[in-house]
């Protein structure tokens, strides 16, 4: 029988800790555009690590769960622990494998991403400078990205829910203590690379500990179980990872258009979305423990009843917190960017940008949410139907 009161626990858990690691994140802004302001160097770092950020969030984030967990889930049924060991470490040996190549790949050939991603920099001599400056430590970081993430979803399968949504906080402390030792000392913006290397580091590190005493291992196993699982999670993972990152498509789209815009635009618009990090944090909230909650929930009935009580109660906080963004843009904006370099017309362009996000707060609600249904249910079509949907709609 589906107990409310657990998943309102857990939700409340992961809230917690994630508004504690968005809380730290809005310092770290706040000190990065103090000290950065809207210049060259501050579009080339938001480039840089967009790139390794947009691979986290196509690989890991909600894919990565949205397939692991429900095998898990199967192979535990059957008592084989030994396979999810297994399982586990070739995930990680073949994602580390393929990060290792993507982080030479970008430091002996950096442009060719900008080429896909970013044209504009290469006609821009200054943002190039610094984006060549940090790429080959911003590439790497995703390697650790990944590990942070395996890590997170296996202690999220075993109801551990508050490290993992607290791990982002000691990313943001280690930033910060970075830029504030950058401006105390004079040292310039390619601290940057190095600091955001370190970051992911620490994060990854807060999550390996809790995860080992799970007692997963490290053995490999060559048996035809692990070798099915390991088919069976690719076989699903590219169709889920389409479909879970779908909303990724979008920021790529922005990052090439306003890689042609003047200085300071890629800076506008990642401000403005970073103040939505606000109501979007508060959707992985819910999102995080549900998908554990469906995975376990056999009763077609009671998984109904998670997802429409899921939505009701997204829908009494976000809606109105939709409105607020909309109605109170400026003060926000003055609130969280307005200092050191920051000037008014900067504080009116992020302003209106936020305003138009705020509409699109509902929708991403209901992608984020409604798919972790499906992934449950290993109804991985469903899903992937849906995103060339919104694939094609994404482009018009």
């Amino acid at each position: 029988m589906f107990d409310i009161r657990k998943l309102l626990k857990s939700t409340s858990i992961v809230g917690v800790g994630t508004i504690i690691s968005r809380a730290t994140g809005y310092m770290r802004e706040f000190l990065m555009n103090a000290w950065m302001g809207t210049s060259a160097a501050s579009d080339a770092i938001i480039v840089a690590t967009r790139i390794p950020t947009l691979l986290r969030k196509i690989s890991t984030e909600g894919s990565l769960n949205g397939v692991l967990i429900p095998l898990i889930d199967d192979l535990e049924k059957k008592h084989h622990n030994h396979v999810i060991t297994s399982l586990i470490n070739k995930i990680i040996v073949v994602f580390s494998s393929a990060f290792i190549l993507f982080f030479l790949f970008e430091t002996f050939f950096p442009k060719v991403s900008l080429l896909l991603l970013a044209p504009g920099i290469l006609e821009a001599p200054d943002r190039l400078h610094w984006f060549l400056k940090f790429i080959p430590f911003t590439s790497l970081c995703i390697l650790f990205f990944f590990l942070s993430g395996i890590f997170s979803a296996m202690l999220n399968y075993n109801q551990k829910f508050f490290l993992p949504a607290i791990s982002q906080m000691f990313w943001n402390i280690t930033l910060v203590a970075f830029i504030l030792i950058a401006q105390y000392t004079n040292v310039d913006y390619s601290i940057l690379g190095p600091a955001f290397l370190c970051a992911t580091i620490i994060q990854a590190s807060v999550t390996f500990f809790p995860y080992y005493k799970l007692g997963i291992g490290f053995k490999i196993n060559r048996d035809q179980e692990s070798k099915e699982a390991l088919k069976t999670f690719f076989r699903n993972f590219f169709p889920v990872m389409f479909s879970a990152s779908i909303s990724q498509i979008n920021s790529v789209i922005v990052i090439i258009l306003t890689s042609f815009l003047p200085e300071g635009n890629t800076t506008y618009l990642y401000r403005a979305e970073r103040l939505l990090q606000i109501p979007i944090g508060l959707i992985l909230a819910l999102s995080t423990p549900l998908l554990p909650t469906l995975t376990r929930t056999h009763d077609k009935t009671d998984a109904k009843q998670i997802i429409r009580t899921s939505l009701i109660i997204c829908a009494c906080i976000f809606i109105p917190m939709s409105f607020v963004f909309f109605t109170s843009s400026t003060p926000l904006v003055n609130l969280v960017f307005n200092y050191g370099k920051c000037q008014p017309g900067d504080v009116v362009a992020i302003a209106r940008l936020l305003s138009i996000f705020a509409f699109g707060v509902p929708a991403f609600l209901l992608i984020r949410i409604m798919p972790i249904f499906f992934f449950a249910r290993k109804q991985i079509d469903v899903t992937t139907k849906g995103a060339m949907i919104h694939t094609i709609s994404s482009i018009i």
